[in-house]
């Protein structure tokens, strides 16, 4: 008698053979594969002793697998698939427990089929194969066609179903089922990308232990293929079971492996990002107070040098007046533009887009004085079509037009000329702002737009602000600026907008 069960051996008279019958003690049979071995008691011991060492290793290496992938699930609730990993291995470490549910059903009349033993294998591998469905799904499409395999699978248990009473039908329909669940599993292993590479080679591996060790098991039960002692010793349905768990959890491993390298990765950028913001703040300040120290002195000192001036000789007092009236203009723009520069960089400035006619904001543009720069002579020449629209926000545009501007008249000496033109193609606009100054050097050219950066000519200043900040307005209104020239030649800058797509009505930058 084993777990319930009681064998009786009988001979019968007339032909010299032996006949085994085994009853449960329960009055039912819970659908499990029983086997009946003839051998000494020593053989006997020694087969028990295998096939529970077996037993135990697998439901331990099963239950191991549970544990971890639950712990590892408790640490990142997003990693769905270690659930479906978790059930995997418990399933097939507690398989017991299947057989106790099936077994329990068989009370019932129709579903006394369930004690023959390929239904309940095919059973058992289609609940084994949904959780292998589910746990693919997280990594590969696990459709053939337009419907899962997991359906497929399904279908292909309908021929064991049915012809579950002739036993040699019933086992070549268990080898379909198996043919037709590990086809699509292997269709789902390709089409991993080429970058999972190493994934990909290892579940293509352990699918080719899996079928081969599967179908000689069952070529084995349609005798087939003698099957000696081998299943004996190596528990061979077993060990079958636990190598997609395997090769599973080391795919789940490396994700895991990744993605915590990718976090360190992440941190050591985040790292550099805040330490280069940080240099950037600390850069920011000292160039400002820098910028700002120069001005304001000079407002002090002609300040109290007009204050000196003013009685004895009035003209020279008014001279020194108008000295600090223009470094404290110069003193107020350094400070718009530092008050803007911060609000863009905290996300902070709100665009209000509506149509912009071109050519009246360039006119302004064009017309409005340069601080410092009322007595320079320079021709500037106006090449803009009437009733020129775009979709942008009107104040913003035109201070980095001007910005612009301001630039070319700083660096263009007495005599020089500005152009300002403008280029139409379907979907485009291009102004062009051309001057004929001191140019910029070859090695200059990719700084002109960075922060803090100044091209100074006969003791100009510079916040070094005004091409940065234009050229972020012009990127929050989906256009582009260039540039082109050489030194000692003039500049020529290239705005790019477009005129055909409507912007957001208010649009946050």
């Amino acid at each position: 008698m084993y777990r319930g069960y009681v064998a009786h051996l009988t001979s019968n008279e007339t032909d010299g053979d032996y006949n085994v019958e085994i009853h449960p003690e329960g009055g039912f049979l819970s659908p499990t594969i029983c086997s009946v071995y003839f051998g000494t008691e020593r053989q006997i011991t020694d087969f028990i002793s295998v096939s529970l060492e077996g037993n135990a290793y697998l439901r331990g290496f099963c239950f191991a697998i549970v544990l971890l992938s639950m712990v590892l699930f408790l640490f990142k609730p997003s990693e769905k698939y270690l659930i479906w990993l978790a059930l995997l291995a418990f399933f097939r470490g507690s398989y017991y427990r299947f057989n106790v549910l099936l077994g329990a059903l068989t009370w019932i009349p129709v579903f006394s089929f369930l004690n023959e033993p390929t239904v309940y294998l095919v059973l058992f591998e289609l609940l084994a194969a949904f959780f292998q469905y589910q746990l693919l799904k997280s990594f590969v499409s696990v459709k053939l066609g337009r419907i899962s395999l997991i359906w497929y699978a399904c279908a292909a248990v309908l021929p064991v179903l049915i012809m579950h009473a002739h036993a040699f039908t019933a086992s070549v329909s268990s080898i379909i089922f198996f043919s037709v669940v590990y086809f699509g599993f292997l269709i789902c292993f390709l089409r991993l990308p080429n970058e999972a590479i190493i994934e990909k080679m290892l579940l293509i591996i352990s699918w080719i232990f899996t079928v081969v060790l599967r179908m000689f098991d069952e070529f084995c039960e349609l005798g087939l293929i003698p099957v000696g002692d081998i299943n004996l010793k190596y528990r061979l349905r077993g060990f079958v079971s636990v190598i997609f768990i395997l090769a599973f959890f080391v795919v789940v491993g490396k994700r895991f492996a990744q993605k915590f390298q990718e976090a360190d990765d992440l941190n050591v950028h985040l790292e550099e990002e805040i330490r280069r913001k940080a240099q950037q703040q600390t850069l920011f300040v000292r160039s400002m107070l820098h910028n700002l120290k120069t001005p304001l002195f000079s407002l002090g000192g002609y300040s109290d040098m007009a204050l000196a001036s003013l009685e004895k000789d009035p003209k020279r007092a008014a001279a020194y007046m108008k000295k600090a009236r223009e470094k404290a203009i110069y003193a107020g723009e350094l400070m718009d533009h530092i008050f803007l520069v911060t609000q863009m960089q905290s996300d902070m400035v709100h665009m209000q887009f509506a149509p912009v006619n071109l050519s009246t904001l360039l006119k302004a543009v064009s017309e409005t004085p340069t601080s410092g720069m009322e007595k320079r002579n320079l021709n500037l020449q106006f090449e803009v079509p009437d009733n020129l629209y775009l979709q942008g926000d009107q104040l913003y545009l035109r201070q980095a037009f001007q910005n612009i501007v301001d630039n070319a008249r700083i660096n263009t000496p007495d005599g020089g000329n500005i152009r300002i033109r403008t280029e139409q193609v379907p979907g485009k606009i291009t102004v062009h702002i051309t001057d004929t100054g001191y140019g910029i050097a070859d090695e200059d050219l990719s700084r002109i737009f960075d922060a803090y950066y100044s091209n100074r000519h006969e003791g100009q200043k510079s916040s070094g602000l005004g091409l940065y900040i234009t050229n972020e307005i012009i990127k929050r209104h989906n256009g582009t600026i260039s540039v082109q020239s050489k030194q000692g030649e003039g500049a020529d800058f290239a705005v790019h907008l477009p005129c055909d797509s409507e912007p957001l009505p208010s649009e946050k930058i």
